[in-house]
């Protein structure tokens, strides 16, 4: 369910969903899109992952939210 956040706007290539981008390019492009809220997204993708206790995502997005913070 988190993901649903990240789509892309209307009319721009959609990635391979079995492309495993390096997490400065996540951060770079999450901040591109989110500005200064980018945060607070990676902060909801962990609680949604959370809450749905797949702790593999949730780890991913709290892995994201702590590299963004330092």
């Amino acid at each position: 369910m988190s993901h649903e956040i990240f789509k892309l706007p209307a009319g721009l290539p959609t990635p391979c969903k079995d492309v495993d981008l390096r997490d400065a390019d996540i951060i770079r492009r999450g901040l591109a899109l989110f500005g200064p809220e980018f945060s607070t997204a990676l902060a909801l993708c962990a609680l949604d992952a959370w809450l749905d206790a797949n702790d593999r995502e949730y780890s991913r997005w709290s892995t994201l939210f702590n590299k963004l913070r330092n």
